[in-house]
């Protein structure tokens, strides 16, 4: 019996130890609906409670001892919704690691709450009752040390919120900076390597998070909430500074964990700049709401009386007059303002907490009034201060200077009191005006009176000229002399020439006869053409004669051929240097005299221009390109016009190209051929086929000209 006894207090020994050792050590979940929260974890929870009071809000934390993670899913941030007990709840494992998991919850000031334990279960209920309500098994709040009772969720009060934790040995970095909308809130998210050390700042509507000791980072910033119109960021020394534009937002609630820090924006509703008649018709008013129901009702009073409802001081200018009758009920004041405003033609102004009441006119009067006088004011202190000092210029001309600075600092400004005046004999200006609008001149010329850089532009001009030239000619003829018909008749054949003549009697018996037979003269000679077409170009000849010894009779027979072929190059290289956005030119050439005789019959010389000339305007991109504008001419003479003037062949070229620094790019070029056949011979006999070529010449020219223009521009 002892041993059963024995056995059985053993085991429960053991139940005892083992449901020990299922303490919980991470939460599984969190859930929160209906003023409810229910907190799981994967064993039995010990906690311990303490409360935090607000001016307007109270803080109810919650240690859940031996926690030492809770699971990723869950939200360090969760918003209360359709909560009247709660706003917000934070997570944040503590740093004492016996103290664990910190559950806090920002409720309202008078919300009561109920805890229940069971096993692996914390339940947490709220409410709004007036009534003490404890819970006899929840343990009386332990006073805790300072450093016990701090908690990750502070409501700001003041405009700077500070969080001092641990300090590190390495620094740390930002991983990442999102903005994020939730429900009508928004939650600024700053994701870091390392456990943060920062401060809060609000400025103005802006919110500035300093992180300490913080070395180079490069987060990635996101920004998707429609409260938060920018987010900057910047480095001071160790100091990492970000900047959140918000539109019209004020700090809710700032919390942190060991690796991240977390804002909450709410925005601000309020009026802050009214001015009704510059304004569209508005639909969400914030006034508090009134109601009117007045017959003849003075105006001003009415002002007035709207005025009291938004607890706000008001001046009504005297062009304010006249009755109103109007019905307006349980409507916003600031609505009814509007309204009335708009009916009787009024200009609103808030100005801190004074409302200023003009007429439209009136309004645009005053307005007008205090521009001049801040004007004049200006201009009076502008007189008082000014001063005068000379600028040296070293590679702007003052012209030049002086324009730019008349667009940019006075603008054709009628009443300005300051100006320039361009010294160009010292290559300087001279400015009078305020030491404020100086410091502005000598700005601008220091950003223009830049040394330009030079640019040689280089251009090769090549003329080729080729010609072919083909003569094929023939001549033919001869000569026959024969005694005829006795001693004194004759029978003669030849040329064009006559072949044959009679000598001169040698004896008086003879009666001028020559009775010694036939005496060939000059005539009859090898030159006696029947056919008389030679070639135009005779450089090669092929003759064929035949007669008798005689030289009563010859036949000749001459072939002229001839054919020529010319080439010739004329390169051209004119090179010229010149400054960004400069024109320059280049020309070389001569003027070529000819005389013409006028009607009158009065000669005059004058002269022509054959010139080779390149005119460049070369500007220098950002990226080392440059932009040439081209005018590039080359003349030469042709021959003389029948009227006595001088022909001039022209060869121009004009274009604007790109071209990349000491590259070499053909910007234009001509190729001119002409093909000219002719014929000389008799007319029909020339005209029979293989026969004809008796009776003809023939020749054939073919001139060839080339025109290639290159440009090659290299930065000096």
């Amino acid at each position: 019996m002892k041993k059963y006894f024995f056995i059985v207090i053993l085991f429960l020994i053991a139940v005892n130890y083992s449901y020990a050792f299922q303490k919980a050590t991470n939460v599984e979940s969190i859930a929160f609906e209906n003023n409810k929260c229910i907190i799981k974890g994967n064993g039995y929870m010990f906690y311990r409670t303490f409360t935090l009071d607000r001016d307007d809000s109270k803080i109810v934390a919650i240690d859940i001892l031996g926690i030492k993670s809770y699971n990723p899913d869950i939200p360090s941030l969760i918003l209360a919704k359709d909560s009247d007990a709660v706003n917000l709840i934070t997570l944040a494992l503590h740093k004492d690691k016996n103290i664990g998991l910190r559950v806090a919850f920002k409720t309202k000031k008078n919300a009561q709450y109920q805890i229940d334990r069971n096993n692996n279960t914390i339940t947490v209920v709220f409410n709004e009752d007036s009534a003490q309500q404890a819970n006899k098994e929840n343990p009386k709040p332990q006073p805790l040390s300072q450093e016990t009772t701090q908690t990750s969720l502070n409501t700001p009060k003041d405009n700077n919120i500070s969080a001092s934790n641990e300090s590190v040995s390495a620094k740390n970095t930002i991983e990442s900076i999102s903005a994020g909308a939730l429900k009508d809130k928004t939650q600024i998210s700053i994701i870091t390597a390392k456990k943060p050390i920062y401060e809060v700042k609000n400025e103005n509507g802006n919110i500035l998070v300093t992180v300490k000791d913080v070395g180079p980072s490069k987060p990635t910033i996101s920004n998707t909430s429609k409260l938060v119109e920018n987010i900057t960021t910047s480095i001071e020394k160790n100091d990492y500074n970000i900047k959140i534009l918000t539109n019209n937002a004020h700090i809710d609630a700032i919390s942190s964990t060991d690796k991240s820090i977390f804002v909450i924006l709410s925005p601000i509703q309020s009026v802050e700049n009214l001015n009704i008649v510059s304004k569209e018709e508005k639909t969400g008013f914030v006034g508090k709401k009134i109601s009117f129901d007045v017959r003849d009702a003075d105006l001003q009073d009415v002002l007035r009386v709207i005025a009291a409802a938004a607890n706000l001081n008001v001046m009504i200018g005297d062009s304010v007059k006249g009755k109103i009758t109007m019905r307006l009920m349980n409507i916003p004041w600031d609505e009814a303002l509007d309204l009335v405003a708009k009916q009787q033609g009024l200009v609103v102004q808030k100005q801190g907490n004074v409302l200023l009441i003009n007429s439209a006119s009136e309004a645009a009067k005053l307005t007008k009034e205090q521009l001049e006088a801040l004007t004049m004011q200006q201009n009076l202190e502008r007189k008082n201060d000014a001063v005068a000092k000379i600028i040296k210029l070293n590679y702007i001309d003052p012209d030049y200077a002086k324009n730019i600075i008349d667009s940019l600092v006075y603008n054709k400004q009628k009443e300005s009191i300051g100006f320039v005046v361009a010294d160009k004999t010292n290559n300087s200006i001279i400015c009078y005006d305020t030491k404020q609008n100086i410091q502005k001149i000598e700005n601008i010329v220091k950003a223009i009176d830049v040394k330009k850089r030079e640019i040689e532009i280089s251009a090769k001009i090549v003329i080729v000229n080729k010609g072919y030239e083909r003569d094929l000619g023939i001549q033919w003829g001869g000569n026959y002399a024969q005694k005829a018909f006795g001693q004194n008749s004759y029978m003669a054949i030849g040329g064009a020439t006559l072949p044959l003549a009679v000598n001169a009697p040698t004896t008086a018996s003879s009666g001028g006869i020559n009775t010694s037979g036939f005496s060939v003269n000059n005539a009859f000679a090898n030159s006696n053409y029947v056919v008389n077409t030679p070639a135009a170009n005779q450089f090669g000849n092929l003759s064929l004669m035949v007669g008798n010894v005689m030289a009563n009779y010859n036949l000749d027979l001459k072939l002229s051929l001839a054919e020529i072929n010319n080439y010739s190059k004329t390169l051209s290289s004119p090179k010229i240097i010149t400054l960004d956005n400069q024109e320059a030119t280049v020309e070389s050439g001569q003027e070529i005299p000819y005389t013409t005789i006028t009607t009158t019959g009065t000669q005059s010389t004058s002269f022509k221009d054959a010139v080779l000339s390149l005119k460049v305007t070369p500007h220098i991109t950002n990226n080392g390109d440059v932009i040439m504008k081209l005018d590039i001419k080359k003349d030469s003479p042709g021959g003389t016009a029948p009227n006595g003037e001088i022909i001039i062949n022209k060869n121009t070229v004009t274009s604007t190209v790109i071209v990349k620094n000491g590259q070499t790019i053909a910007i234009g070029g001509v190729y001119e051929t002409t093909t000219s056949k002719s014929e000389q011979g008799i007319p029909f006999l020339k005209s029979i086929p293989l026969l004809g070529w008796l009776f003809k010449s023939q020749q054939i020219t073919k001139p060839e000209s080339e025109l290639y223009i290159f440009i090659t521009p290299k930065i000096l």
